[in-house]
C-alpha cells in the first residue's frame, strides 16, 4: 500500500487516521513508528552513455598513472646503477687509469683535431675536466 504525503510517496504501512504528523515524530496509536521508505522520482541508474565514459576516464587514468610510474622506476634504476641512456650515434667509453680528456679524444677523433671532442666531454661532464677511474663517457660516433 503506498500513500502520497506533500508530494512523496510512502510504501510500507500506511499511516492511521489517528496518527500525529510532525516531521520525524509519527507516532500511531500504539506508540509505535511506521515503517515507511520514501522513494524520490528521477534517480534511477546512471545511463550507459555514462557508465561507458566513467570507464574511458577511469582507464585512460590507469594508464597514465602506469605509464609514469614506468618512468620513475627507468629514471631510479638509471641514477642508482649510474647507468646513462646511449645517445643515438655515441659509444660509451669507461675512463680507465692514466686516461685524460686529451689521451681519450685523441684516440677517438679519427686523425682529425681532438680540441672538439675535448670540449664536448667538458660539457657533458658540465665544464669540469675531472676524469675519475671507471666513469662513463658518451663519445659521439661523428668523427672529425
Amino acid at each position: 500500500m503506498s500513500k502520497s504525503v506533500d508530494g512523496a510517496m510512502f510504501l510500507g504501512t500506511a499511516l492511521p487516521s489517528s496518527a500525529t504528523r510532525f516531521g520525524s515524530d509519527e507516532v500511531d496509536t500504539f506508540g509505535n513508528r511506521p515503517e515507511l521508505k520514501l522513494i524520490v522520482g528521477g534517480l534511477s541508474s546512471p545511463s550507459p552513455l555514462r557508465r561507458v565514459r566513467r570507464r574511458t576516464l577511469r582507464l585512460i587514468r590507469m594508464a597514465l598513472l602506469v605509464w609514469i610510474g614506468l618512468l620513475v622506476a627507468v629514471l631510479v634504476f638509471t641514477s642508482l646503477t649510474g647507468t646513462s641512456i646511449p645517445r643515438s650515434g655515441s659509444q660509451t667509453y669507461v675512463v680507465r687509469p692514466g686516461d685524460t680528456l686529451w689521451s681519450i679524444a685523441t684516440s677517438h677523433s679519427g686523425g682529425g683535431d681532438p680540441r672538439v671532442l675535448v670540449a664536448q666531454l667538458e660539457r657533458e661532464l658540465s665544464g669540469s675536466t675531472a676524469i675519475y677511474v671507471g666513469e662513463k663517457l658518451s663519445i659521439p660516433s661523428n668523427k672529425g
